[in-house]
């Protein structure tokens, strides 16, 4: 039997720490929607925005947490959040939130969070989005780990080089804290 490589590890630690999150039974729209609130709060968002966070049944074992049709923003044919007043990029910046979560114990199964939008001061397009997959693919450090960034000018981009860079484990709502922190140094929790 050989023995398992580096990111063969990584990822299994990644999914053990996923496996134990869902023993906490941790309710995940509830801490997305408390971050929400937070951006409503102090102007970077519609103050509907907690209300725009909606729970759809996938296929009777799954479910997931994503913007309804009536958000205010559309990013790639989806619904997302317009955000304003952040620091780095400009007005109308656009989130993006899917947590697929097991219905009968809360383990994350899959999700992808990003923010999109434009350099305040560049005006040059910029997107960073965290995923975790269900399965791994590819190979070495870029091929696809089970967490990992996107970080780059266009999110709809399938060109090559297309990297992946492996991200620290983390549940959902701290992605969301992660990525708010950094377009805006004021939402570091």
């Amino acid at each position: 039997m050989r023995e398992k490589g580096t990111w063969e590890a990584r990822d299994t630690a990644i999914r053990k720490g996923f496996e134990e999150l869902g023993a906490k039974r941790l309710h995940h729209g509830n801490e997305l929607r408390v971050r929400l609130k937070m951006l409503a709060d102090r102007g970077f968002c519609a103050g509907q925005a907690v209300g725009w966070l909606t729970q759809q049944n996938r296929d009777g074992r799954a479910s997931a947490f994503v913007f309804s049709a009536n958000a205010d923003g559309q990013a790639g044919g989806h619904p997302a959040l317009q955000l304003n007043n952040l620091k780095s990029l400009d007005e109308g910046a656009l989130l993006t939130v899917v947590v697929v979560v097991d219905q009968r114990t809360t383990r994350v199964v899959s999700f992808s969070i990003g923010i999109q939008g434009k350099g305040r001061a560049t005006q040059v397009p910029w997107y960073a989005r965290v995923d975790f997959t269900d399965a791994r693919a590819g190979q070495g450090p870029c091929g696809h780990p089970l967490l990992h960034c996107h970080v780059g000018q266009n999110p709809d981009a399938t060109g090559e080089p297309e990297v992946r860079v492996p991200h620290a484990w983390m549940k959902p709502a701290e992605v969301l804290d992660w990525l708010l922190a950094t377009v805006d140094p004021s939402l570091e929790p």
